[in-house]
């Protein structure tokens, strides 16, 4: 979509943007506010994945932003069943200082291998280039510790209250983070358009960016 600018920020604690003091939920909420205010005037906002939460509790915290395009929102409670039970043990035994657990490529590339959903060779590699490239990219232990908290924390279903009138979602059908019964239950919450795009799971924006974008053209054209 090149007659559109992009603004987009790190993450605090991961990529180049330092770590915040406290990183739960409304921390974050509250450094979007803040990021969306000093970035000046802008059109629409786009969050995938666990932004979609970041998002909403900012909106919560009266950040302004009247069209709206969630992309894989988080929309179920994941501390549910034996694997959030071992996820849990995972991140606590890997926020210690001294571990390098939460680094390591081993998982880091069984967690790629379990979310690509594309049958395409030269797709799946640079996917897990992708992964391997910057997933590890975190401030330190204790902040990707707190990080999984707060996306476990809540949904977007709780949000709902919040979230504009326009707005549109985009949901893999075989995704396995955000399975599709909650992206349902939010359209359905919200009257908002839902885009379900075929055999893809949560990485929409790798495997199928041109529906993705065609979503994000009509949300600007609304």
């Amino acid at each position: 979509m090149p007659e559109v600018r992009f603004v987009i920020p790190d993450l605090p604690g991961f990529g180049k943007t330092p770590a915040l003091k406290s990183s739960n939920l409304d921390s974050y909420g509250h450094w979007l506010l803040d990021f969306c205010n000093q970035a000046g005037e802008f059109d629409a906002v786009l969050a995938h994945s666990f932004g979609t939460l970041v998002l909403a509790n900012s909106l919560s915290q009266q950040l302004k932003a009247k069209k709206v395009l969630l992309q894989n929102p988080i929309t179920s409670n994941p501390r549910k069943g034996l694997i959030a039970k071992a996820a849990d043990l995972y991140y606590e035994l890997g926020s210690d200082p001294r571990s390098n657990l939460l680094r390591s490529q081993l998982v880091v590339r069984g967690m790629s291998i379990a979310l690509s959903t594309t049958i395409r060779p030269g797709l799946r590699r640079f996917i897990h280039q992708q992964h391997a490239n910057y997933f590890s990219t975190f401030d330190n232990n204790q902040a990707l510790y707190q990080a999984y908290q707060a996306a476990s924390s809540s949904n977007v279903l709780d949000y709902v209250a919040v979230l504009p009138k326009t707005l549109r979602i985009v949901a893999g059908e075989r995704d396995v983070v955000a399975p599709l019964s909650g992206q349902k239950k939010l359209a359905e919450l919200t009257s908002a358009p839902l885009r379900v795009i075929p055999k893809t799971g949560h990485l929409t924006h790798y495997e199928t960016p041109a529906e993705v974008a065609e979503e994000l053209a009509l949300l600007l054209e609304s």
